[in-house]
């Protein structure tokens, strides 16, 4: 089943049949924050998340699911009052030295391949 995916940098829309994704840089510390959000949706601040074994938190007794992941700084949280969800953020560093990647890595035909497309 295809899902709407909101983007959201203000109030959510009370729409529970889309995957609601937030990302944000912000200062806060991540738990907070995350609180703060979950707070929107439910109309109150939870006082206790709760932490699965492998130490991933969640919303004990509620139909809310939530997943968060940060790089550098800044924030992806997505919500779905569907289901489990998962979301992932990475920053992406230039390879310095990619002629010698291609090289190492590429056969002959996809160095020629690389270098006809610019990449």
């Amino acid at each position: 089943m295809k899902k709407e995916i909101l983007f959201f940098e203000e109030d959510p829309t009370k729409d529970k049949t889309a995957i609601h994704v937030w990302f944000v840089k912000t200062d806060l510390p991540h738990e907070e924050f995350l609180r703060e959000l979950i707070g929107r949706y439910l109309g109150e601040v939870p006082k206790d998340l709760a932490t699965t074994p492998e130490g991933k938190l969640y919303l004990p007794n509620q139909s809310l699911h939530f997943n968060l992941s940060d790089s550098e700084g800044w924030l992806a949280v997505a919500f779905s009052w569907q289901e489990a969800i998962w979301i992932d953020i990475e920053s992406v560093y230039p390879i310095n030295e990619m002629d010698q990647v291609i090289v190492n890595c590429f056969s002959s035909r996809e160095q020629e391949y690389v270098k006809e497309k610019d990449c």
